[in-house]
């Protein structure tokens, strides 16, 4: 322990840092490896440590794979006794199978309800150094603590039959200490069976990074873009068909989404040519595609050439107006339906009037009589 600056020790039964306890002897710290007491030295030159007496026999890497196996033990135990939530320690780890080799994010202990630390699995022959289990004792994570040689091939290839992941942490130092206690944990290996990336349904690849795996909607190849998945680029270069642009086209310009060819469009939106457009929106195929001054009824979407109507076509037109004389005929209707209404008031306040006054008059008589 000599040449290692170790930060932390056993007190009381658990991994404290050298910060957390007080200096000298009195900190009342062990060492996870060999039990001895320890010295918290913590200088104004020297990074603060935990230190042997003088003439001890430790081994340093023997503590150094002790403390490491205390701390990531006692960090899972405190997670699983946490209060109000389920346990979450958020693991980062580098993918075995991926082509290029991404990061993952989880959960280490999304499947975990026990741990224990070199137990023996019934039935193996194993001992890792800290075994997952969930509630029927069925492994979920192996995780070793490696200084200097990696898990026995006997321990790898009863993981990989039964797929259960081998997670390993490569200890040289008080920095790798340091990792395990961070937020996240990163494992320098993982060997987890199978990945989160989804497969492709078209060529079956696993897809790493939805925004780089496209097919073209010509030829069907992969192609890599720097668009957005709504910037209408549904084509790779080789297939776009620029030649189709018009020359009073802009430098940059878009590719209908559905037969390639260049139109105008925004990248708020999927983008279509408008014949396309009106192809989905009214079921109609377009049979003037190759004449660029052909419009779109906006009614029915067939193509139509009346110079006159610019929006609708002469039926479209036709069942347009009469739908308005329609409209107007029905408004019509509505007003005097409503000036009856008033009609009808009018005349009943008006009867109500007389009545008043009949009976006012016959009143008044009979008062000059008496």
């Amino acid at each position: 322990m000599a040449s290692l600056l170790i930060p932390f020790a056993l007190k009381d039964g658990r991994i404290v840092h050298v910060d957390s306890v007080d200096g000298g002897r009195a900190c009342g710290c062990i060492c996870p490896a060999c039990k001895d007491m320890l010295v918290a030295r913590k200088g104004r030159i020297r990074v603060h440590h935990f230190a042997h007496d003088a003439g001890a026999t430790c081994d340093g890497e023997s503590a150094l794979h002790a403390t490491a196996k205390l701390l990531l033990f006692q960090r899972i135990q405190d997670a699983m006794k946490a209060q109000g939530a389920a346990p979450d320690i958020p693991m980062v780890w580098q993918c075995r199978i991926c082509p290029d080799g991404c990061e993952h994010q989880g959960n280490l202990l999304r499947l975990t309800s026990i741990a224990a630390m070199e137990q023996t699995i019934p039935g193996a022959n194993i001992r890792p150094d800290i075994l997952l289990t969930n509630t029927d004792g069925i492994p979920t994570a192996l995780l070793e603590i490696v200084h200097t040689h990696a898990p026995e091939e006997k321990v790898i290839r009863y993981a990989g039959n039964n797929k259960i992941p081998i997670l390993e942490f490569r200890i040289q130092s008080a920095d790798d200490l340091a990792r395990i206690a961070g937020e996240s944990l990163r494992p320098q290996t993982a060997r987890i069976p199978g990945c989160p990336c989804p497969i492709c349904s078209q060529c079956k690849q696993r897809v790493c990074n939805r925004d780089k795996h496209r097919h073209c909607s010509h030829c069907g190849q992969v192609y890599e873009t720097g668009y957005g998945p709504n910037d209408g680029h549904y084509f790779c270069d080789k297939c776009q068909k620029c030649v189709d642009a018009p020359s009073d086209f802009d430098k940059f310009h878009w590719h209908c989404r559905d037969c390639g060819i260049s139109c105008w469009g925004d990248s708020s939106r999927y983008v279509r040519c408008y014949c396309c457009h009106n192809e989905k929106k009214f079921g109609v195929k377009c049979s003037a595609r190759n004449r660029p001054d052909h419009r779109h009824c906006r009614g029915c979407g067939r193509v139509f050439n009346d110079k006159g109507i610019h929006k609708f076509c002469y039926s479209c037109h036709i069942d347009n107006q009469a739908k308005e004389r329609r409209e107007w005929e029905k408004a019509q209707r509505e007003q005097e339906r409503l000036r009856e209404i008033k009609r009808e008031s009018d005349r009943q306040r008006w009867a109500s009037l007389q009545r008043d006054r009949g009976r006012f008059v016959a009143h008044r008589q009979r008062f000059t009589e008496f």
